[in-house]
């Protein structure tokens, strides 16, 4: 192991997460991570603090309304999970069972620019599926993933 010596830098980092607890036991977070400058004064650094924990309590809460299972940075990790459920043999039917159609949803809130790209890369590697956002009066928005039927196998 090779020792360095420290590097001096022109500030420091600052990060704030929060999290609700949905009475469904899931957790819905929210968080920001922002730069502050060595040389900024106490009073402007707890006022820049408490301006972006605001942010971040106005972004939790509109994650909240409506209610949603995942917030938008769990979801790109769900898509692949998602995918893999949706396009696979059933193991509960046999051979001459009829073919049902598989689908998986989750309800969501915004969905990140990383879950746009599980979502097309899961389409594409796996070919039987495609995704598409559902809005149910009531319930909000859900991500759908469904088998394509002409692709199921016999």
């Amino acid at each position: 192991m090779v020792d360095s010596p420290a590097a001096e830098c022109d500030g420091y980092a600052t990060g704030i997460l929060i999290f609700a607890e949905t009475s469904e036991f899931h957790r819905i977070a929210a968080s920001t991570i922002f730069d502050t400058p060595t040389d900024m004064e106490i009073s402007c650094t707890v006022e820049l603090t408490k301006l972006k924990g605001k942010e971040i309590v106005r972004k939790l809460a509109n994650e909240l309304d409506p209610p949603r299972v995942v917030d938008e940075y769990l979801l790109d990790q769900l898509v692949i999970f998602m995918a893999l459920a949706t396009s696979g043999r059933d193991p509960r039917h046999n051979i001459s069972s009829p073919r049902k159609r598989r689908r998986c949803e989750i309800l969501i809130g915004q969905m990140s620019t990383h879950a746009q790209t599980a979502i097309r890369i899961a389409e594409i590697m796996l070919g039987n599926i495609r995704f598409r956002s559902e809005y149910s009066e009531g319930v909000g928005l859900a991500l759908v993933c469904e088998q394509i039927p002409q692709l199921i196998a016999p």
